[in-house]
């Protein structure tokens, strides 16, 4: 019974994916949407395993480059602080209305030693509107 309850998702708040989330972990979070278009404001690589024969190497991918990515606000205001979500290229999410996105926190990779705003993210896997 204890291992169900560790693995359960936890509820953040869109400031707390940033502070208290786990790289890994599963997690929920509610929130209004905004796309981030500009490419400057978030300047990250993701991690993706390439693997040929028997040989496994990390290969460092813009973000951008795989993922649509949004800033998610506890306010229709959209006023600080928030925190980011990412959902693959195929699929855009609803920035009309207010969402509840779960999926797993992953930890953001910088190329340089710019000063880091965010060191995690959501990756979604599922959202829905919230009524």
């Amino acid at each position: 019974f204890r291992f169900i309850v560790s693995c359960r998702p936890k509820q953040f708040l869109p400031h707390e994916i940033n502070e208290s989330g786990i790289a890994g972990k599963s997690a929920i979070v509610s929130g209004h949407l905004r796309y981030l278009e500009d490419k400057t404001q978030f300047n990250s690589f993701i991690m993706i395993p390439l693997q040929v024969g028997n040989i496994t190497t990390m290969q460092m991918i813009p973000i951008y480059d795989q993922f649509h990515v949004y800033e998610i606000f506890e306010s229709e205001e959209m006023l600080e602080p928030c925190g980011i979500v990412t959902c693959p290229r195929t699929h855009k999410l609803d920035t009309n209305h207010a969402v509840r996105i779960a999926g797993f926190v992953r930890e953001l990779k910088f190329d340089d030693k710019s000063p880091q705003i965010h060191k995690h993210y959501l990756e979604t896997t599922f959202y829905s509107r919230v009524q």
